[in-house]
């Protein structure tokens, strides 16, 4: 079952999360810098640099360097399933920074169970799309 509930409007961040937050989007305006002077786009992806094949959050740093440039297009090829991901945590962060209310979920162990095989189906699909279609 999912609800809402008041709360404060700003939500309490640990500060190891923010530094990982800034540290990750310094990281990506540097590579968005860099790519705008570079013929060939830098690569991040740790298993894509060793391996030569794409993780399944692969794309996620052009994701965002499209959303940067505003091509929304891009940034859905880029990665369809963190697209979505962050569409969501977006409208979730809305919620709560606009009316003060948390989106809870009530979860019977069947539905939990369920959503973590949707969440695993759904990075499954997405490391699937990121070997077949964007390389």
């Amino acid at each position: 079952m999912i609800y809402t509930e008041k709360t404060s409007r700003w939500p309490k961040v640990p500060v190891w999360m923010l530094g990982v937050f800034l540290a990750w989007g310094g990281m990506v305006l540097g590579v968005w810098i860099a790519n705008q002077h570079l013929r060939n786009p830098i690569v991040l992806c740790p298993m894509r640099l060793f391996t030569g094949h794409p993780c399944p959050t692969c794309g996620a740093t052009r994701l965002v360097v499209c959303l940067c440039d505003g091509d929304i297009a891009g940034a859905i090829w880029f990665n369809p399933f963190l697209f979505a991901v962050m569409v969501f945590a977006g409208v979730i962060l809305a919620i709560r920074l606009v009316f003060g209310r948390q989106v809870k979920v009530r979860w019977t162990s069947t539905r939990r169970i369920l959503a973590w095989c949707l969440l695993g189906a759904g990075m499954l699909g997405s490391w699937t799309y990121q070997w077949l279609v964007v390389g």
